[in-house]
Formats: structure tokens, sequence, C-alpha cells
């Protein structure tokens, strides 16, 4: 206890009353509680008004200037100002109070709760280096991480209330979480508020964020509360506190608060008065100034006069003398207005004292002061005067007041009943986990009166606020240490010893209740007496913390207009969770040249001159022996009377020269000048079928896409077209793309989709678009063909429109099957053999699809034996090439086969194949010479696919080797043989593995009529099916699967969101084969996943650019990533992998997987990077062979992955994605063409700059993301998603024992064993910095120091504030570059992107900078 200075008891009894009726007054604390905030004028200013005028004038003060009228006009703003912060804080402190409070829980269980849950991160390249770099590299980040959006704001939208609240909460939660320099940080909100309209957070107080990112931004580690202990480093200086301290129990820093009686203080007194003399400017000339000033000073020495005994008293008073008479001097200072004023003002003094003396008297003569000892006097109060204890004492003073005597206070509570409040308050403090109980020591005990002190020790920091402290009643001292309390009766009694143990515990439980630690509950449990006590203690706390809230609410007021006053500067942007949307109307409109329209006369002459050309009648001759000319006027009449018209017309009837040209014919001789777009499933059919169509117009050899002509096509990456077009081939992809610029294909008057047979993709998904548009567009005239087609239902699905079936026109051909071309090969000895690979040696045929041995004897009765024995053991899967070089042999030398064998055509599923089977034929002796071999495939280029078309020169014969592109659409007139190996390439989906995958199959019976009607277009002809006669007519279907439902359907969603065609479930089901519900539900999902669609399925800019690649949207994603981090070469070889077989060949009784000699990088798919990249050098070197011996590779997988890397890079250059020079195009045109068997092309460098295995690893775990893998200790992985347990596949490179396998991993699919586990295949390496920095949707929780992706499905604990905020900056700009290039992928990547990628990937290998043309500096 502080030592008090003795002084002789008074002789007058009275004396010590003499200032009871003045209660002491709490000094107001200024706004911001920080020493930094001096620092700030705005601050200071509202400390300097918040200063306290001396406690003694301040009743008259008040009454003096209530006159409002009198009030200048500065005092009246100010007082109107005052009275409207009051009304805020009356209407909104508690609310303000309360959100904190729950703000601040909510952050301290979060940052306990998230701590240990999360996997502690290692983010080895967070250097301090780097960690500025990443900060200050490029400054100019204007919005925080938790914004979905910035709208614009105008300055009309500036609501100063609304930001005075926000503010304010957020004040009270930093200095509530004891943040260091919170005004700079409000600072900083309110600038960053002044940019970007504050973002209303759902579960975190506005403004939480960006203060949070400045505190990791501009403080060290030893400023921030640490992540795991929650407090602050502790200094130096503080450490030497803390021993100082430390001889006392449990206890670090000391509060004292004591309330005593002011005018007895000299010391008080000179505080006071000097804190007055601060507030009054001298440098004030303003004359009514002048005057406030003069009658201010009367007033304080008329004040004075009452502590003439002070020792500040005759310096006070001289000073205040002096400046009298300095304004009286003053020529601007009008005398009689401050007499007036201050007579007014004395008269009010008067009464006062009046008032006040009187009322001292009374309590004189009521009290009972009895001596308890030396130097003490007792008053005694009833409980109508104990209401003066309360909410007009206002000092607050660490020292008790040196006096001669103490007044000692003896109050009687009553007689009470009830609980009593010691027992209350241990129960409450027990519960708080009190250390060493409650301890009560008597002071004085008397038969009269008792003074009691309370100590209470806690078991942990407990502290409560100053302001909660100031407000206890007088006399009683309270100390308060950081896990100890001490309440001291000093000059206050009680009538016995119990009421002093009462009247202690209630006022614990008044500080408990006020540190919220006890609950409403517990108060209403008091005794009345009791609870009245603690009700007029917290109605005191009320009213010193609303003065208080208006004193703070002045400085937030300041900074904001401060901060307004230049405006707000605001930006635009349309974001939605992480991703950029953008509508239609937001895209540039491709410019196209609008075609001229003729008038009717002018239309009607322009064909009667067409018609009468030598040209065009010589064509009419061959034209009028086609079968479909019989049937012109039915067509035309039916296509006048109908919107839709569906045409069946076999093979020969010339279907899709002619019904173009009737219908432009007969609208050009009425008048009517039309537009007419006729759709081919292949670049080479629109092409072909364009230049014959051109031709039998009578136009020239070259005027095809000219102004001359009425004709031109458009194919991928090349157009033929002018004005003066009037019939355009194009293929579906190019109808599809008019449809996303032209909704209603408003230029078109007729559409004519040929081979619809066919039910690809896109004609389905164009059929559900037609269905739409008739309605929208009735004018508009489709018509439907095809050559073999379910007519019956293509009627009724366009409401039962007109058919119109056709016959063709076809010679009779000789058909043989694979029994067949055995028996006829049988005598057939071939020199040439071809290269062997595995898949042929170990021909390995499926159980289910080999043939029975009676099932043969029942079909091949009229065989020879030998053809018999070899069928018994065919496999009909696998692809004969010597049976096929035998048979063209066969035919090519003889005789019976003479007159079929000027030309032959033969059908080999891939161009792998087609490849192969050139190189075996061109070694053959039989067709060395006077045989030219003409490769057909859709990647070759038109010059080249049309040499095929052309008749071999005298003395010569031909082969054409062909995909299924020579299977409808075009006519190899001068072909008499057909070899078809009845197989196809196409994709399907495994609905169990979740795979799109370029698989070999056989083809149906309608394509096969196809294939064969290739032989006999312009006579007899010869056909060779190489599959048996029986599995032609039972195992082979009738038709074809619909794509839509062997496909994904990731591409057509993906379409209707293009189109706007509606809602997704209900656009499918309208297709005329609809696919199931669930591979619908599941292809949203996935789409989700991959980012292309929001949670609303609204299309994002990457699902955008995934409609343009046909390949799994996983793989699509992989490969736009590709470009854009540089590291393409590795990303292609990736994906192509994906499209053919393992490139790895097991071994049986291998000790080891031919894998495990390829461990790069703890990633199955970097392994066969591995793997292909030696193959590759090894080629150069010459030992390609040796090194897939050596390694167990399969050399035919890595020649297809290097012909599907071609086709990819291909399919990236139409998507807009790369973009090369001409001499890198022309590179490219010859690998695609090439005729060898390893077609090389070597990505260019600016796409290849940041390979590395870190940065394939990103790249693969951003396109495989969600399917993330967590190896938890001692229970495998689990899948952080699904909360499924997977197993690695045995041939990962992951799996083998004795290595120690990653923490995270990605995979591509997982397939259910046998057993039920689920096994993970393709499988790649996660990293924490991956995670961090590009995966998933991220939540920087700074408070916690966690980083929570996915709304809690991952969680990564950091160590360092300024770490956390580098991470989510550099996230931030690495999401806004990918924002940027999938928006605009064609423009080239700013110096700045650059640089960003390059500090990323130096973070992702762990601090190693790029070496292959970075610029990381």
């Amino acid at each position: 206890m502080p030592s008090k200075k003795k002084k002789k008891p008074a002789t007058n009894p009275a004396r010590g009353f003499a200032t009871v009726s003045v209660p002491s007054r709490l000094k107001d604390t200024t706004t911001i509680p920080d020493a930094s905030a001096e620092n700030d004028e705005h601050f200071q200013d509202a400390k300097e008004e918040a200063r306290p005028e001396d406690p003694l004038v301040s009743d008259n003060k008040s009454k003096a200037e209530t006159n409002i009228p009198d009030m200048s006009p500065d005092e009246l703003e100010a007082h109107f100002d005052e009275a409207e912060l009051r009304a805020i804080v009356d209407d909104n402190a508690a609310r303000v109070k309360n959100d904190a409070s729950r703000q601040v829980s909510r952050l301290r269980n979060e940052r306990r709760q998230l701590r240990l849950q999360a996997d502690s991160a290692s983010v080895k390249a967070m250097t301090g280096q780097l960690v500025e770099g990443i900060l200050y590299a490029h400054p100019t980040l204007d919005w925080p991480s938790n914004y979905r959006g910035r709208v614009s704001v105008g300055k009309a939208q500036f609501d100063e209330t609304n930001f005075l609240l926000k503010l304010w909460t957020l004040y009270e939660v930093l200095v509530e979480l004891k943040m260091p320099s919170v005004d700079d940080a409000l600072a900083h909100v309110l600038s960053v508020w002044f940019r970007n309209q504050p973002n209303e957070a759902v579960d975190h107080v506005t403004g939480l964020f960006e203060a949070f990112e400045w505190y990791a931004k501009n403080k060290g580690p030893n400023e921030l509360p640490n992540y795991d202990t929650g407090e602050v480093a502790i200094t130096a200086e503080q450490g030497e506190l803390d021993e100082e301290e430390n001889s006392e129990p449990a206890t670090t820093t000391e509060h004292v608060v004591e309330k005593h009686e002011e005018t007895t203080d000299d010391l008080s007194v000179h505080e006071t008065l000097s804190e007055f003399d601060l507030s009054d400017s001298d440098d004030d000339d303003d004359p009514d100034s002048l005057v406030e000033r003069w009658v201010r000073l009367q007033t304080l020495n008329f004040t004075l006069e009452e502590h003439k005994n002070a020792s500040a008293y005759d310096s006070r008073k001289r000073k205040n003398d002096q400046r009298l008479q300095a304004i009286e001097r003053d020529v601007l200072f009008d005398a009689y207005q401050a007499q007036q004023k201050w007579q007014l003002i004395h008269r009010d003094l008067d009464i006062e004292r009046a008032r006040a003396n009187k009322h001292k008297k009374k309590a004189i003569q009521e009290a009972q002061a009895v001596p308890v000892n030396a130097g003490i006097e007792l008053h005694y109060e009833d409980d109508a005067i104990l209401g003066s204890m309360f909410g007009n004492d206002e000092s607050n003073s660490t020292e008790p007041a040196a006096e001669a005597s103490i007044t000692v206070i003896v109050k009687d509570f009553g007689t009470w009943t009830g609980i009593h409040p010691r027992r209350l308050m241990e129960e409450i403090c027990s519960g708080n986990m009190a250390r060493q109980g409650v301890k009560y020591t008597p002071l004085q005990v008397t038969s009269f009166s008792a003074r009691m002190k309370l100590a209470i020790y806690w078991q942990s920091k407990t502290v409560v606020n100053e302001l909660v402290a100031s407000c206890l009643p007088y006399g009683v001292h309270f100390v308060q240490k950081s896990k100890s309390w001490a309440l001291e009766m000093r000059a206050i009694a009680t009538i016995n010893s119990s009421d002093a143990e009462a009247f202690l515990a209630t006022l614990t439980i008044f500080l408990l209740d006020a540190a919220d630690l006890t609950t409403t509950k517990s108060l209403l449990r008091l005794p009345k007496v009791w609870r009245d006590l603690c009700a007029d203690l917290k109605k005191s706390l009320e009213g010193a913390q609303s003065k208080e809230d208006v004193v703070k609410l002045k400085g937030l007021r300041s900074l904001i207009q401060a901060k307004s006053s230049n405006g707000i500067v605001v930006s635009t942007q349309s974001v939605h969770d992480g991703e950029i949307l953008v509508s239609d109307s937001e895209l540039p409109a491709r410019k196209k040249k609008a075609p001229t329209r003729l008038h009717a006369a002018e239309a009607t002459e322009m064909w009667l001159r067409r018609a009468k050309s030598t040209a065009f009648e010589k064509m009419q001759v061959a034209r009028r022996d086609l079968p479909v000319f019989a049937y012109k006027q039915d067509i035309l009449d039916s296509f006048e009377e109908n919107q839709i018209l569906l045409i069946c017309a076999d093979t020969g009837a010339g279907k899709s020269t002619q019904i173009p040209s009737y219908i432009l014919e007969n609208g050009l001789r009425q008048g009517r000048d039309l537009q007419i777009l006729v759709t081919q499933p292949r670049r080479i059919s629109a092409v072909s079928i364009a230049g014959r169509v051109s031709a039998e117009l009578g136009e020239g050899k070259n005027d095809l896409g000219t102004p001359r002509s009425l004709v031109g096509y458009t194919i991928r990456l090349e157009t033929k077209t002018s004005p003066s077009t009037r019939i355009t081939f194009a293929t579906t992809g190019v109808l599809l793309r008019m449809l996303q610029d032209s909704p209603n294909l408003d230029p078109l008057d007729c559409l004519i989709l040929d081979e619809v047979h066919e039910r690809t993709m896109e004609l389905d998904l164009l059929f559900i678009a037609l269905k739409q548009l008739r309605a929208r567009r009735p004018s508009l005239k489709i018509v439907l063909m095809s050559a073999t087609v379910d007519a019956s239902k293509f009627s009724n699905y366009f409401d039962n429109c007109p058919v119109l079936n056709i016959p063709g026109r076809t010679f009779p051909v000789e058909i043989g099957f694979l029994e067949d071309a055995i028996e006829e090969t049988l005598d057939i000895n071939c020199a040439v053999e071809g290269p062997q690979d595995e898949e042929d040696r170990l021909g390995v045929s499926d159980s289910d699809e080999v043939e029975t041995k009676s099932q043969i004897q029942s079909s091949l009765k009229k065989y020879s034996v030998s053809t018999q024995r070899i069928l018994n053991h065919y496999d009909y899967m696998r692809i004969d090439y010597q049976l096929i070089l035998k048979l063209a042999t066969a035919i090519a030398t003889k005789p019976k086969y003479r007159q079929y064998s000027k030309a032959m055509l033969i059908f080999m599923p891939g161009i792998a194949e087609i490849r192969r089977l050139h190189s075996m034929i061109v070694c053959s002796p039989t067709f060395s010479s006077s045989w030219i071999i003409h490769m057909l495939h859709s990647s070759f280029s038109t010059q080249e696919l049309e040499q095929a078309f052309l008749p071999p020169p005298p003395g010569f014969q031909k082969i054409v080797i062909a995909t299924n592109i020579a299977e409808t659409g075009i006519t190899i007139p001068d072909v008499t043989v057909v070899i078809d190996t009845c197989k196809e390439k196409v994709m399907r989906f495994d609905e169990r593995r979740q795979l799109s995958k370029l698989t070999e199959g056989l083809i149906s019976r309608s394509s096969a009529r196809q294939r064969r009607g290739r032989a006999a277009r312009v006579r007899a002809g010869l056909c060779f099916h190489l599959v048996t006669r029986h599995h032609h007519d039972t195992r082979m279907p009738e038709q074809a699967t619909p794509e839509m439902l062997r496909l994904s359907l990731q591409d057509p969603i993906l379409r209707i969101k293009i189109w706007n065609l509606g809602s997704i479930e209900n656009v499918l089901s309208s297709a005329i084969d609809p696919p199931t519900a669930k591979n619908i539900r599941r292809a949203i999902s996935k789409l989700r996943d991959v980012g292309a669609i929001d949670s609303a399925e609204r299309l994002t800019p990457l699902g955008r650019l995934l409609a343009k690649l046909p390949l799994d949207v996983a793989l699509s994603k992989m490969a736009i990533y590709g470009v854009l981090f540089q590291s393409l070469d590795a990303v292609l070889t990736i994906i192509a992998t994906f499209s053919v077989k393992s490139i790895f060949i097991e071994v049986t009784g291998a000790k080891s997987l031919p894998q495990s000699s390829f461990t790069r990088g703890d990633s199955d798919l970097i392994a066969a990077y591995d793997a292909y990249s030696g193959w590759k050098k090894a080629c150069k070197a010459g030992t390609g062979q040796q090194y897939c011996h050596r390694y167990h590779l399969s050399q035919f997988q890595l020649l297809q992955v290097e012909e599907q890397k071609v086709q990819l890079l291909a399919y990236l250059i139409d998507a807009g994605l790369v973009v090369l020079d001409q001499d890198e195009q022309a590179a490219l045109n010859r690998a695609r063409t090439s005729r060898q068997r390893t077609p090389e092309f070597e990505i260019p460098l600016r796409y290849d700059r940041l390979n590395s295995d870190a940065i394939i690893a990103a790249i693969t775990a951003v396109a495989f993301y969600p399917k993330l893998l967590r190896r938890e200790s001692g229970k495998g992985y689990k899948n952080v998603y699904t909360n499924q347990q997977i197993q690695l596949a045995p041939t990962s490179p992951n799996k083998v024992a004795g290595s120690k396998p990653p923490k995270w991993l990605c995979y591509f699919e997982a397939m259910q064993a046998r057993n039920g586990s689920l096994k993970a295949f393709n499988l790649s390496q996660v990293t924490e910095p991956m995670i961090l920095v590009l995966l998933g949707d991220a939540e920087f929780r700074f408070f916690a120091g966690v980083v929570v992706i996915d709304n809690g499905s991952v969680r990564l604990k950091l160590r360092y504030w300024k770490e956390m905020f580098a991470l989510q900056h550099l996230r931030q700009q690495v999401r806004r570059v990918v924002e940027t290039f999938l928006v605009h992928p064609e423009s080239p990547l700013h110096p700045n992107d650059i640089r960003w990628l390059d500090l990323m990937a130096t973070i992702l290998n762990d601090g190693q900078p790029q070496s292959q043309g970075g610029i990381l500096k």
C-alpha cells in the first residue's frame, strides 16, 4: 500500500467534510490509446479536444455554454458535432462493441482451432530477400485477396456515418487484439476503401483483412502476435520490467486506480489548470475568441478562490491575471461585451456555490464523525447519498492524496437476505480458474465499522479495462496485475465485516461482469441492495464509456474527413469466384464482309446469263444422268412448302452436289438471292464437293472462291469465299462458330446438313440448336441429308418433317471377307517383313471377342483346311499388316483381279497405321515401280489431299491409304478395289474411369456399306472386309453409337453455355438420343472442378478456351497452363501419353517395373516424360531401338506420342493459344505431312522457357485439382475432398518399397479394384508452395497464420505474418496474370507478368531461379 502522509486530527469536526460535496471527475482518455498516434495531426487534434477542463468549473462552464444563441460559430459547430456523435454512440455503441467482441472471440478461437488442424507448410524459398522482392516488385496492388468484385463508386455515394461505424468497429477489434500502430492501420484501411468501396464480409468486420495485410507487410515478427503463443515477442526493455516484477508472485504488469478527493490535492489542481492552459491558445486574434478567453479566465479565477491553500494557487492566479491584462490591452477586445457575458456567468456561479455550501452543511449536520484511527475521520452516508459516488467522479490518479487526514465514509447497507455476495463471487472465481482462491484481509474492524482488503490470484492473465476500474466507488483502491487483483477499502467502510466482505465481493462481481467473465444470471442471484449497487456501477460505466466513445469518434471522423478530402478513386472490374466472367456482349465481334444482295431482276438476269453459257450446258448432260435429277421437282416443291426437309439418298444418287445447286438455281430464276451453307463432316469433303459444284455451274477451274464464282468453302485455317459466293461448303465446326457469333444465323437463307447419319457430338448439338432456332427464324430453310439414316427417328424429332427417299446409282460390288482374303493369299509369299511391335507379337485376344470353333466350322465349310486352321486362332482385333500386303499383292498380280487393279483404296484406323502400311508397301517389290502410293488423313494439307483424287499418269496405278475420311462425302472416281480393315479410331468415354480416350474399335454395318460403295461409283468393283462374314453379320452393330452416348458431355455442355441454349440438363435431355442424367451431373461437376463454369453454371474465360480444344477438360486445362507457364514440350508429351497405350512394357518375371528406371520428380507423368526425352536423344544418335530394348519401352507407342504431340500443337494453334511465325508454321506443316515414322518439330523456346520438374508438377496439379491426396500417418492416402481412402497404383514410382512417399499427390483417375478399394493412377507430387500459390480458392487467415483452401479442405499454417502476405501477394498477381491470359490468350505477356511468373517459378523450385532466359533479377 502506498505510504500516506499523516496530519494532525482536525480540531473542527466539520473540517473533514469540506470537500465531500464536490466529487472528482474522470479524466477523458485519448481517442487512440497508441503512442504512434501522437505523430498524426488528426489524432493530435482529437487529443487536445479530449483534455478535460478544471473539474471544479466543469458544471458551471457547461451551464454557460448551453446558451446556444451566445455561442460562437465554431462553438456552435462543435456543439452540433458532439451532439451528432453522441447520438451515434447512443444508437450504435452496443452493436459496435458486441460486433467487435464477437469478432475478437471468433479470431482467437479460429487461431486456436486452425493451428491445431493445419499442416505445416514448408516454403524453403521464402528468404527475406525474396519476400521483399515479392512485396515491392510491383507495388500497384489495389485490392485485397478477399475482394470478389469491385464496383464503381462516386462521390455522392460516400456515406460518412457508414464509414465511421465500420471504422469504429474495426478500431475496437484491433485495440482488443492489442495490435500495434492502430492509427496507421486505420489510415491504410481508409486509403483502400477510398480506392475501392468497402467489401462487406459475411464473417469478418469490414476492413479487417486490409488491416491485417498492412500489419503483415509493414511490421516485423517481433511487433506482431506470435502465431503459436498469441503474444507479442518480448523486447529487452520489457524483459527488464518483467524481472523486476517477478519478485511478486504471478505478476507481469501493474495498474493502480485510486479514488480520492480531488479538491484536497495540490498536484491535482495544478495538473488540471495546466491542461486548461494548454487548451487556451494565445495565437487566436479573433475578437469573439478574445471575449471567450477573457470570460473563461475570469471563471477560472473565481474557482481558484476555493483553493487558496493550494501550493499552485499563487502562481496560477498570477499567470491568469497576466493573461487577462494582455487580452484587455488588445485593440480588438470588446470590454463591454465581455463584461455583459461575465455578469451572467458570475450570477450562475454564485447560485451554484450557494447550493453546494448548503448541501455541505446539511451533510455535516447529519453525519456521525467518529475518529477510528489517528488522522482518520468517518462520515456516515445513507442510500440517498450513495449515488454521488458514481457518474460524477471523473478523476483517475495513480497516487493517494497527501492529506493531513483521510475522510472515511461509513456506509450502512441495511438488513439484507439471500446468498452472500462473497459466496457468489468465490463460485465465479473458481469457475474462471482462480489459482489460490480468494483472500480477505481485515484492515480495521470496530464494533461500528469495518474496512477490508480483498486479493484474488488468477491462473491465467485476467485484466479489466482501465475505464472499468475507474468507475469503482470513491474510497476504493484497486490494483491489478496480469494474474492478481487487489481491492482495498481505504476511504470507505461498512458497519460490519460481513457487509465489507459483501461490498468488496460485489465490486469484484462488477469487474468480472465488465470483463465478460460472468453472466447476467449470476448478477440476478445477488440480494437487492448489492444488485442495485452493481446496477449503479454499470450505469456509471456506461456514461464513462459514452464519453470515451464520443472522443474516439471525433478522432476517427477527423481521419475520414482528411482521407476523403481528395475524392474517391475507384476502378471497375467484373469478378466472380476467382474467375473473370465474360459475357457475349463483351467479346469483340468478328468482322465479316456482308454478301452483296441482288435485286430480283438482277438475280434473274445473272442466272439466265449463266444458264446460256457453253460450260454450263455441257455439264448439264452429266448432271441429268444422276438419279437425283428425276426427283428435282419433288425436292424443290417440298423445300418451298416445309421449313425442314429430310432427304435419304443412297450412295451415288448425287445429293451432295446437286441439291444445293437445285435450290440456288430455282431461287435465282425466281429473283430470290439466296445464301446457302452446306456442312460436311470433313475438310476434304467440303473442298472436293465445292470444286465439283463450281465446275457443274460452268465456272472455271480456278474460279472457286473468287468474285467470278457462286461457290466457295470455309474450313479450318482456310477460306475461299467472296462477296459473290452464294453456296458455301464448310465443316460442321465452322457452323458451330457461326452459331456462336450469330445465334439466329441471320446471314443464311438455307442450311443444308449432309451426312447426318454420322451422329457426331457436333451434329447432335446442332440438332438441338436448330430445333430452337426454327421457332425464332421461320424463314430459315433447313435440309437434312444422308445415305444411311433412321429416317423415322429424325422425322419424329423434327415434328414429323417430310422425308424424301431417293435411290442411288452404284455398280455391283464383289464382296469378300476375312476368310476369302486368307484363302486368296495362301499362295502369296511376301518378302517384306514389317516392324513387329510388342502388341503384334503378344497377339492376345479378348476372350469375349474370339470366335468359337463351332461358329467357324458352321460358316467356313467351303474353305480349305489351312484357312480354317488359321481362323481358329486368329485375332481379328489385331491389324494383320502382312495379310493386307499379301492381299494387295494378289489383287495387283493375279489375272482374275486385273480389271479391278487400276486403283485401290485401303481403310486404316489412324495415321500411325497408315504410315506403317505405307512404309511396307513402298518396300515391296510388287509396288516399287509403276505404283503411286497416297496417304489420306485429316491432318494433311488440302493440296496433298487433292493429289489422291487425280488419276495417275499413263502406265501407273495407285493405292490410296486412308482413314474413314474417305468413307462418305468424297469420291475417288478411279477406285475399283477397297480393302477394309473394318476398324476405326474413335473417342470413347469410360464412365467408370471418368476418362475420354482414343480407342480402336469395329465400325458399324452401315459404315461398311459406305466403304464398299466407294469401289462401285463408276464401274463394278471389289471389296474385302477383313472380318469374318459371321462376325460382320452378328457382331458389328447396324448403326454407330451416337457420340453423345459414348463421349464425355463436358464439351457439349460448354457449347450449350456458349450458345446460351438454356439449362444444361433441359437442353441435353432434348437430344435425339439423350444421355443419362447421371452422366450430365458428372460432367457438370467436373467442369466446376476445373473452373470452366462457376457455381451458377456460368461460363468462365477458361471454359471458353476449353471449348476450343477437343480434349478432356483436365488435359485441355493442362495444355492451356503449359502455354502460359512456358513448359509446353513436357505438357504436350504428357497429354499425348494419355491418348496411347502405356509406353512401358511389363516384363514377366522382372524384379522391378520398367517405370522404376525413371523415378523423376515423384511423378508418374514426369517419369514418362523422362523416358520419352531419353528416347528422343537416342533417336538423334541413331540408337532409338536399343534404348527401347534396354528400358523396356514400346517404340510404336513412343512414335504415336510424337505424332499426337504434333496434332495437339495444331489444336492449340487453331484455338489461338499458340502463335507461330512463318518459318515455324512451315516446319510444323512438314512434320504433320511427313511420310517418315518419326515426325519432328521443336517447340519454340518462348513456349518452353520455364521447363522444370517443379513447374511441370505444378501445371499437373492445377489441371487435376481437386483430385488431391494427403498422406496420413499409418493410414495411407486419403482424398482431401471426398475423405475416401485411396491406394496408389502398383505401377507408380511412388509405390516403390523403401522410398518415402510424398505428403501430397494429385491423380488423373481412380478405379475400383475387385476387392472394392480405390486405386489412383497417373500420380504426381504436389508441394505446399504449389497449393499456396496456385490451387483452389484460398483464404489467408492472417491472425491465425493459416491458409484455408476451398472452405477448409486443405489447411496450411505458416510461421510469419510477412510470409503470409508475400504468398498472398504472389498468388494475387499470378492469378491476375492467368485471368488476363485467359481473356486475351493471343496477346503476348507483359514484362511485369513474365516477372511474376519467374518469381512463382523461383518459389516452386525452392529458391532456384530459372536459367533459360528468365528475367528474375
